[in-house]
């Protein structure tokens, strides 16, 4: 196979487009690719020509997207400013990744430095300006594209699980490979294979588009169907083989649950994407197969479909983009002493300086976060707000931890933000304390929200977490510390143990964890100390409350740890102030009705013994009853009333209850 191109077309934008246009203008144009702004655009497509014009912004994520979908003997073509006017320029990208009051002007471009760094000293780069006419090493690409190609690996993978499918016995494999070897379409010839055989097979995936790859290579209309991850989870209907494709980017828990309703599941994923790194997913869901399904098997995909082994644009790219990057090996670590460990900080200024630092940094969040993605390395670089806090041994980074300061609003935009008139980019904890737990002033005090931390895998329970987090403590001027994190009793007890405490539960499941996040604060100084009692006291008074609605499906033992104790029950207490409050939010429109549930059912249960009550229709009395007393959900609640949908309902019992309110009920 012919290799693959990276060309950079420096100059004016008008001038390098007119540029590219030549170069490209015997080219097949249904294989050249004007890159789009969208990655879901290109998944699973195939391209001569991919034109990437940064003029536009560059995300490094659709960077990474692109390098995959072109096919051997074609070309990467990157229009930028000269490198020097590259460098000083505003990125709009940079405003995606940036929080208020920044803007992308601010911002550093340290990122965009080691990038064009490695294009001038990479000998595979080939630069142009706009002044250069027709090149000729650019030629239009004699290559067939490869949709239906099958590779020896993947002949060898089929053979392999053929026997296992047709046993009674229960069959658990997992696929991995870097992004363009094939797995996708393997997982579509299984499943070609499978509904010859007379098997159901269901295909699931983070999107039916992400799955689309797989229907094409199935090349059937009939036995296989596409099931959401949570829709599996909840209903469970019957087949004979489940096909999970890119599994690193469902949460591990839901995994686990479809291994205990599906006999036959395969899994597939990518090692190093642009969607996320499935290292992560390799090292820990692995391991949770070796203890509970020791006979599973395991498979990888190396040699690329699309173009040759030791491909240079896909190196390249690789490591631009640090899609290859890994943490010291275990190895290293022979003699390994806490005593002798160092807490040191870490500017964007000497991660850039330091290659080598960069990526035991990255590597480590690469391995503990199975959702870092490339954009994440410009978020780390060029981040305003944000900081490296790292653990170094013998000159190796064994533990690191990423800081991001939220919150200093001004009070005027701190109420904007509590009535929901304002959201202001970034700020997670002072924004959900301020909307969702119904904390007014939260949004005026400064908190260093601890976004990750990670601890090398092989020198876990050895206290360096701790160490960090007490580093980070002391040196901390800010009003508190917080954290966020999809919940769980093991991190729940970690961080309580360094001081945190909880102070709200999201009240829905995340996508990327499928749990429900939970917010800590550790208080810094009075003012502090002031929010965090605050906040305590009305997680304690809602927590409860949201257990019959929203919070319905926490995980048993969370709810054990978390409960209040004592606790009473206030939902018929009369209102005090917080809960008049809350009821005025949500009646204007600001706070959502599960934001306000305590106060609304408080307010509901006192209107029930006034007269008035009684002058409502049949109708909104039915309503009401059935959402505040008997908690159904709004897609229930739609069906019982015939309304319009849940947009129609959640409307319907607002207006009910402002209505209420402004007649003095």
């Amino acid at each position: 196979m012919k290799p693959r191109q990276l060309i950079i077309i420096e100059g004016e934008e008008a001038s390098a487009l007119a540029l590219v246009a030549q170069l490209l203008s015997h080219f097949d144009t249904t294989t050249v690719l004007q890159a789009p702004l969208n990655i879901k655009q290109v998944l699973g497509k195939e391209y001569s020509a991919v034109v990437y014009n940064t003029y536009r912004g560059l995300d490094p994520d659709l960077l990474g997207a692109l390098g995959g979908t072109i096919i051997a003997g074609g070309v990467l073509l990157l229009i930028c400013p000269p490198f020097p006017q590259w460098l000083q320029s505003i990125d709009s990208f940079n405003q995606r990744i940036t929080s208020w009051p920044y803007q992308a002007e601010d911002m550093t471009n340290y990122f965009l430095q080691r990038f064009i760094r490695l294009l001038i000293e990479s000998r595979f780069v080939q630069r142009m300006n706009t002044d250069e006419q027709y090149n000729p090493l650019i030629a239009p690409n004699s290559q067939q594209l490869t949709i239906h190609c099958h590779s020896v690996e993947q002949e060898s993978i089929l053979y392999a699980l053929h026997p296992s499918l047709q046993q009674n016995a229960s069959t658990c494999a997992v696929i991995s490979a870097d992004r363009g070897r094939g797995k996708s379409a393997l997982l579509g010839q299984l499943a070609k294979q499978a509904i010859a055989q007379g098997m159901s097979v269901i295909v699931t995936a983070p999107s039916r588009l992400t799955a689309q790859v797989v229907f094409d290579h199935a090349d059937t209309e009939t036995g296989l169907v596409f099931h959401p991850v949570d829709a599996l989870c909840l209903q469970q209907p019957k087949a004979d083989l489940l096909l999970v494709d890119e599994a690193a980017t469902i949460p591990s828990n839901l995994l686990k649950q479809l291994l205990t309703y599906y006999p036959h599941i395969i899994f597939a994923t990518t090692v190093h994407g642009y969607e996320g790194t499935g290292r992560g997913f390799v090292l820990r869901f692995q391991q949770y197969l070796d203890h509970q399904y020791p006979h599973w098997q395991a498979f990888s995909l190396t040699q690329a479909i699309r173009y040759a082994k030791n491909d240079p644009l896909e190196a390249f790219l690789f490591s631009s983009l640090l899609l290859n990057t890994a943490p010291v090996l275990d190895t290293e670590y022979v003699g390994f002493d806490c005593a002798d460990c160092e807490v040191i900080g870490l500017s964007s200024a000497e991660l850039v300086a330091d290659e080598d630092k960069l990526r035991e940094v990255f590597g480590l969040f690469v391995l503990a976060h199975y959702q870092t993605r490339p954009k994440d390395l410009r978020h780390l670089l060029d981040g305003m707000g944000v900081r490296v806090v790292a653990v170094q041994w013998q000159d190796k980074i064994i533990a690191t931890a990423l800081i991001v300061q939220e919150g200093g609003f001004d009070p005027k935009l701190a109420q904007e933000i509590y009535y929901g008139r304002r959201r202001p980019q970034g700020h997670l904890i002072p924004q959900s304390l301020a909307v969702h737990a119904g904390i007014a002033d939260a949004p005026l005090s400064i908190t260093d929200r601890i976004m990750r931390i990670v601890v090398h895998p092989c020198l876990q329970r050895q206290g360096l977490g701790s160490l960090l987090l007490t580093h980070i403590a002391k040196q901390s001027q800010v009003d508190t510390l917080s954290t966020s994190f999809g919940a769980s009793v093991d991190l729940l007890d970690f961080w309580q143990q360094q001081g945190y405490q909880v102070v709200r539960m999201g009240l829905h499941r995340d996508a990327s964890s499928g749990r429900h996040a939970a917010i800590m604060l550790r208080a810094n100084n009075p003012q502090g100390h002031a929010l965090l009692s605050e906040s305590r006291q009305q997680f304690k008074r809602y927590f409860p409350i949201a257990l019959t609605e929203p919070l319905h499906d926490l995980e048993a033992d969370i709810v054990t740890k978390l409960m209040p104790k004592p606790w009473q029950d206030t939902r018929y207490h009369r209102l005090n102030e917080r809960d008049k409050a809350d009821l005025f939010s949500y009646t204007q429109g600001c706070r959502q009705y599960e934001c306000c549930l305590l106060a609304i059912k408080k307010f509901y249960y006192h209107a029930q013994k006034k007269a008035v009550l009684t002058s409502l229709d049949e109708k909104t009395k039915m309503i009401l009853e059935a959402k505040i007393n008997q908690g159904v959900s709004w897609i229930r609640l739609v069906e019982q009333s015939h309304l319009q949908g849940k947009k129609s309902a959640m409307r319907f019992v607002r207006e009910s209850l402002k209505q209420m309110a402004e007649s003095g009920e």
